[in-house]
């Protein structure tokens, strides 16, 4: 029944490979945060940790090339000036 209310075409049922896989990325991701909020290591294991994390976007999602440093690069960047400060990311 046509209700009038339809914002259009029914998406693609979730692939459950690409939920596993975007929970395995967050789950690096919040490390990396926890490692600046949380810890005392210097700034070079903490990219490392993010590069890690860089590698991980990129496997598993190779065709979003962009994903890891439109959201997970920011992010450690401004935690790291938020919280840190001292030493730029850079």
């Amino acid at each position: 029944m046509d209700d009038g209310f339809s914002d259009g075409p029914t998406p693609p049922p979730r692939d459950p490979a690409d939920d596993r896989r975007h929970v395995e990325i967050q789950r690096a991701a919040d490390h990396v945060c926890a490692l600046i909020l949380y810890s005392d290591l210097p700034l070079i294991d903490i990219r490392l940790a993010a590069a890690d994390v860089r590698r991980l976007c990129a496997r598993h999602f190779p065709e979003r090339t962009g994903l890891y440093e439109r959201i997970y690069g920011a992010r450690f960047r401004r935690l790291w000036a938020q919280w840190r400060g001292g030493e730029a990311w850079t």
